[in-house]
C-alpha cells in the first residue's frame, strides 16, 4: 500500500471514529439506556483499536522506566482482582483500563504514521459533533416554545446522556479545542466568526448544564495555560470572552425570553449555585475507610460498587477511587506516570516552537482538554463514564503523537512487545465476553433493582452499576466501609 493510499485510509478511519462518537450521543436502540449504549460502543472501539495495533505492530512509545511502572500497576490490579470478593468484576475493570490504554496507543500511532493531515479531521470532527448537539438543543428549545409549554425544562433540552453531569464532562473535554480557530491569525473572518459563536454557545450549554465541575475545570485550565506562553494567554482570553458571551446567550434564552412569555424554567442552574458537596463528602469518607481497611491492594478494581450506599458506586474523586480499589502503591505508580507526563507537557508548552506552529497550537488546546479533564476528575466521575473515557483516550492519544520527548524512548524488546499485544487482545476478549453475557439482561436487571431497592440507578460499568446485587452476604462484608 502506498503512503498516499495509507493516508486516505487513515482519514476514513478517523472519520468513521467521529461518526461512531456522534452516533453514541444521538441515536440508541430502543430499551437501552444511554450509559449502556455508550459502554457497548466503547468496548467495540477498544476491540477495533486492539486489532489495529496487532495488525500495525505499533511500538510502545514509552521509556523503559515508564513501561516497568505501567506493568507493575497492571500486575497489581490483576493481583488485587484475584484476591477480591468478585474477581470477575475486578478483572473486567483491569481489562477496561487496558482497553483505554490500547485506544490511546492506537490513536497516537494513527496520527504519528499519517502526519498532520489528520489534525484537520480531529478539529472538523469535534466541531461537527458539537455543532450537531447544539442544533439538537436549539431545536428542542424552539419546539418547547412552539408547543406553548408553561415550563421549559432544561434537562429535557439536553439529551444524549444518562445524567446531565455526563453531558458536562463532554463539554469540559471539548471546550478547549473549540478555541483553536481563534488562535490562527491567518484564518478568514468568515470562519472565525461562526467558530466563536460555536465556542460561546458551547459555553452557554456548560452554564445550562449546571455542572460545577466544568466551571472549576475550565477556570483552572485558563489560569494555568495563561502562565505558559503568550499563546496560552490568548487561548485563555478567548475562553473568557466565550464564557461571558455564553452567559449573555443563556440570559437571553432562559431569563429574558421566558420573562416576556411568562414561562417558568425547570432545573435552572442557579439552583445549583451552592457550596454543597452533593454527598461527595460521604463518598470520600467511604473511600477513605476502604483505604484504611486494605491500603496495599485495595478492595479490588470496581469494588467500590459492591456497597449499596444509596448514592453512588464510585467516589467521584479519581485518586481516592484508585487508592480504595487498587491500593496505595498502585496509586503512587499511576501518580508518578501522570507527573512525568505533566512535566513533559509543561516543558513543551513553554518552548517557542510549540507557541507558533499549527501543530504547537493544537498541542496547547489538547493540553487544555486533558488538564481540564484531570481537574474535573478530582470532583467528578469523568474517568468512569464510558463516553468521557472515549474522549479522554482520543485526546490523550493525539497529544501523545504530537509530543516530542527530550530523549527518544528506548525500544521495547520483542518479548515485551508481544506480551503487551497479547495482553491487549485478552483484555478486548474479556470485555466482549462481559458484553455478550450482560447485554441481553440489562433492562431486566435494572427493573429488578428498582423493585428491590427503589430510588435511582447508580452507573458504573453498566447503568445499574451495583455489582453485589442479589448477594447480600457480600454487601454485609463491606458494611464496615459505609459512612
Amino acid at each position: 500500500m502506498s503512503i498516499a493510499s495509507g493516508s486516505r485510509l487513515a482519514v476514513w478511519l478517523t472519520g468513521f471514529l467521529f461518526y461512531g462518537l456522534w452516533l453514541l450521543i444521538t441515536l440508541r436502540p430502543a430499551g437501552m439506556s444511554w450509559h449502556d449504549w455508550q459502554r457497548a460502543g466503547e468496548i467495540l472501539l477498544c476491540t477495533a483499536a486492539a486489532v489495529y495495533l496487532l495488525a500495525s505492530r505499533a511500538p510502545l512509545p514509552f521509556d523503559r522506566l515508564s513501561r516497568r511502572v505501567l506493568s507493575a500497576v497492571t500486575l497489581g490490579g490483576l493481583l488485587s482482582s484475584a484476591l477480591s470478593s468478585q474477581p470477575v468484576w475486578g478483572l473486567t475493570e483491569v481489562a477496561l483500563m487496558a482497553g483505554c490504554l490500547i485506544l490511546i496507543l492506537a490513536t497516537g500511532h494513527l496520527r504519528r504514521t499519517n502526519g498532520s493531515g489528520l489534525d484537520s479531521v480531529l478539529v472538523l470532527g469535534t466541531t461537527l459533533i458539537c455543532s450537531l448537539k447544539l442544533f439538537q438543543f436549539c431545536t428542542a428549545y424552539l419546539l418547547s416554545l412552539a408547543r406553548g409549554d408553561n415550563t421549559i425544562d432544561l434537562w429535557r433540552l439536553m439529551d444524549g446522556f444518562a445524567n446531565l453531569r455526563f453531558y458536562g464532562q463532554f463539554i469540559t473535554l471539548t471546550l478547549p479545542l473549540l478555541a483553536l480557530p481563534m488562535l490562527h491569525a491567518h484564518l478568514r473572518q468568515r470562519i472565525r466568526i461562526p467558530a466563536f459563536f460555536l465556542l460561546a454557545s458551547w459555553w452557554m450549554l456548560a452554564i445550562a448544564s449546571g455542572t460545577r465541575g466544568t466551571w472549576l475545570a475550565m477556570a483552572t485550565a485558563m489560569l494555568l495555560l495563561a502562565l505558559t506562553s503568550s499563546t496560552g494567554r490568548r487561548w485563555a482570553k478567548w475562553q473568557l470572552l466565550g464564557a461571558l458571551s455564553g452567559l449573555g446567550i443563556f440570559w437571553l434564552l432562559f431569563n429574558i425570553i421566558p420573562g416576556w412569555l411568562n414561562l417558568e424554567i425547570g432545573n435552572h442552574p442557579g439552583s445549583r449555585m451552592t457550596t454543597s458537596m452533593s454527598l461527595r463528602d460521604s463518598l470520600w469518607l467511604q473511600a477513605w475507610q476502604m483505604i484504611k481497611a486494605d491500603p496495599w491492594l485495595g478492595a479490588g478494581p470496581m469494588h467500590f460498587a459492591t456497597t449499596n450506599n444509596g448514592n453512588a458506586v464510585h467516589p467521584h474523586q479519581a485518586l481516592l477511587q484508585w487508592m480504595s480499589e487498587w491500593g496505595i502503591p498502585s496509586a503512587l505508580g499511576l501518580s508518578w506516570l501522570l507527573w512525568q507526563a505533566t512535566t513533559g507537557i509543561w516543558k513543551s508548552l513553554r518552548s517557542q516552537s510549540t507557541q507558533t506552529t499549527p501543530a504547537g497550537i493544537l498541542y496547547l488546546c489538547l493540553a487544555g482538554c486533558l488538564l481540564a479533564g484531570l481537574v474535573q476528575s478530582m470532583v467528578d466521575g469523568i474517568i468512569v463514564m464510558p463516553y468521557s473515557q472515549l474522549w479522554l483516550c482520543l485526546l490523550a492519544g493525539w497529544l501523545l503523537a504530537l509530543h516530542t520527548p527530550e530523549v527518544p524512548p528506548a525500544q521495547a524488546s520483542p518479548m515485551e512487545q508481544t506480551a503487551w499485544r497479547a495482553g491487549g487482545a485478552l483484555a478486548a476478549t474479556l470485555l466482549l465476553m462481559v458484553m455478550a453475557r450482560d447485554m441481553p439482561h440489562l433492562t431486566e436487571q435494572q427493573q429488578e433493582f428498582r423493585q428491590t431497592y427503589g430510588g435511582h440507578l447508580m452507573p458504573r460499568f453498566w447503568n445499574q452499576g451495583l455489582t453485589a446485587q442479589g448477594k447480600p452476604e457480600i454487601r454485609r462484608q463491606y458494611q464496615k466501609w459505609e459512612p
